[in-house]
């Protein structure tokens, strides 16, 4: 049977409730400008419009902002008032935020991570999550173990991958900006601007700007095989496992 949805969102108000930390990833849509001093068509960078709509999220501080060309993440809140581990991270081409936690994080590390970032004694979720991603690609989420959600946007193909977890513990959603860029946040309050509001359902995954949401197949990614990372074409997209 069906949740009720009614239900749903009251059980997950109440959960976001709880406080502690969130985050939002904001990712443009790709255009192109023409460069008068070479006379050539390049991509927009956007930067402004990107720091400026992430600004106007939500009034919530402090707050910790991290950007790529043409995407970025920030997260708020008050790392006190408990609620679910939050980390961020920019390594290479990628930026990602990621809430929850991952059981088998130490061994994804010593396999993915070559250093960790200056700073940290050993590698956050969000920077292996980015480390994975250079390395596999969407393979990653068949390896992670946990209850989490997360948001990947990687800047030279201009790609967004996102997950949430089968245990559904972790929530996230995704909207569209007063100027039309995607966003994807584990509050519903960071989208309180935003258009076209959806839920992702546990065990759902995204990949791709324009992709709607939905379950991981594990025959349809056995079908599709996988592609090298470093080939920059499309890879097979499969969701996140939740604890074994």
């Amino acid at each position: 049977m069906s949740p009720d949805p009614k239900e749903l969102h009251n059980s997950e108000a109440a959960a976001e409730a709880a406080g502690g930390l969130h985050f939002a990833v904001l990712c443009v849509q790709k255009a192109v400008e023409f460069n008068i001093t070479d006379h050539k068509l390049h991509r927009a960078t956007k930067d402004k419009e990107l720091r400026e709509e992430l600004k106007k999220l939500t009034d919530v501080s402090p707050s910790t902002f991290m950007f790529q060309l043409g995407g970025g993440c920030r997260v708020v809140g008050d790392p006190s008032a408990g609620g679910s581990p939050m980390s961020s991270a920019c390594v290479g081409d990628a930026v990602a935020a990621f809430r929850g936690t991952l059981s088998n994080l130490d061994d994804l590390a010593l396999l993915y991570v070559d250093e960790p970032q200056a700073g940290h004694g050993n590698a956050t979720p969000a920077e292996v999550v980015c480390h994975m991603y250079s390395k596999i690609g969407v393979e990653l989420l068949t390896k992670l173990r946990g209850r989490f959600a997360f948001c990947m946007y990687e800047s030279k193909q201009g790609r967004v991958l996102a997950a949430r977890d089968g245990s559904g513990v972790v929530h996230l959603y995704q909207g569209h900006s007063p100027n039309l860029g995607l966003v994807i946040s584990s509050t519903r309050a960071m989208l309180a601007s935003c258009s076209d509001v959806k839920a992702f359902a546990p065990g759902d995954f995204k990949y791709g700007w324009h992709s709607e949401p939905r379950q991981f197949s594990p025959i349809e990614f056995s079908r599709q095989g996988r592609q090298s990372a470093k080939e920059g074409g499309r890879r097979g997209s499969m969701d996140t496992v939740g604890d074994e």
